[in-house]
């Protein structure tokens, strides 16, 4: 996953390394949460991947606007592989709102899924899949869709909420996961 670190800082982006990979998960669920925007979480294979499942799951149950970057080994070393080799379709399948393996042929058109569906009216996490050779091949930028928009942490309506329940004498709120 190295490549795709790299890659990441060499356009800008900041990158917070965590002492572990659930830890990374769960950041990027509270601030896709706090800030509204989609964020960012990164692991390598196996029990690298299966560490980051408690926060994808949380971010799905949140609706939070997470992507998932988790690295898996090559599909020929898949069906060899036993030690750290786990089928990661399966394993973030339940728990995402999209999972999809990622590679120079596929990448625009799953970029722009990806943007479909953190922009939708009922986001969740996005699952992608890299393998370590995926990672080190070259793309066009331009290939690629309109980068995401940063959304709002709150609806139009929230200063109009906040007034009422200020006024208030005994103020009561009851939201779903929709509000």
């Amino acid at each position: 996953m190295t490549h795709v670190i790299d890659a990441m800082i060499e356009v800008g982006i900041e990158w917070v390394l965590v002492h572990h990979e659930a830890a990374a998960a769960h950041m990027a669920d509270a601030e896709s949460q706090v800030t509204g925007r989609p964020a960012v979480c990164v692991s390598t294979v196996g029990p690298g991947a299966s560490n980051l499942v408690n926060g994808v799951a949380n971010s799905y149950l949140e609706r939070s606007r997470v992507i998932a970057i988790v690295g898996e080994f090559d599909a020929a070393e898949r069906s060899s592989t036993v030690h750290m080799n786990l089928d990661l379709k399966s394993l973030f399948g339940p728990i995402s709102a999209y999972v999809e393996r990622i590679d120079a042929a596929n990448l625009a058109a799953t970029l722009s899924h990806v943007s479909n569906v953190l922009a939708g009216p009922l986001p969740g996490p996005v699952t992608l899949l890299v393998s370590a050779s995926d990672q080190r091949l070259p793309t066009n930028p331009l290939d690629h869709p309109a980068a995401l928009s940063n959304g709002q942490a709150l609806g139009s309506g929230a200063g109009a909420v906040a007034d009422l329940l200020a006024s208030a004498s005994r103020p009561a709120l009851a939201l779903g996961v929709g509000a």
